[in-house]
């Protein structure tokens, strides 16, 4: 009778033992990295422009300024037509802040014969 009270007492505790310990992790459970959340994600090409060319439009000084906007790898290429330097300027500022963009290829124009551009001419007779 002993040694069955003894026995079965060896048994539970037994289960209860192997209960508490956690099971263990699989390797390939180990080698699997849950992707990571941080503000520098990856943004698409397509986003990207969709994103400058939103921002050109709620800009006073650039929304009826008409500007090309490409994006391959996140590098923007702007492209058109500016009256003058500023309005080139500003767009490249504006385009770098943009989250994704990696660099900026400003290819915009500054019109010439515009008034900020032209040097004043002497009138000599």
């Amino acid at each position: 009778m002993k040694k069955a009270i003894f026995s079965l007492s060896l048994v539970l505790l037994l289960v209860l033992v192997a209960r508490s310990v956690p099971p263990e992790k699989s390797k390939t459970a180990e080698k699997v990295k849950p992707a990571a959340t941080t503000s520098t994600a990856v943004v698409d090409d397509a986003t990207i422009t969709k994103n400058v060319k939103e921002k050109f439009a709620a800009s006073s000084s650039l929304k009826e300024v008409p500007i090309n906007v490409e994006t391959k790898n996140g590098v923007v290429r702007l492209t058109g037509q500016v009256k003058n330097p500023g309005t080139k300027g500003g767009a490249t500022r504006m385009a770098k802040a943009v989250p994704g963009v990696k660099e900026v290829n400003n290819q915009i124009t500054v019109a010439e014969g515009t008034a900020s551009m032209k040097p004043k001419e002497s009138k000599t007779k």
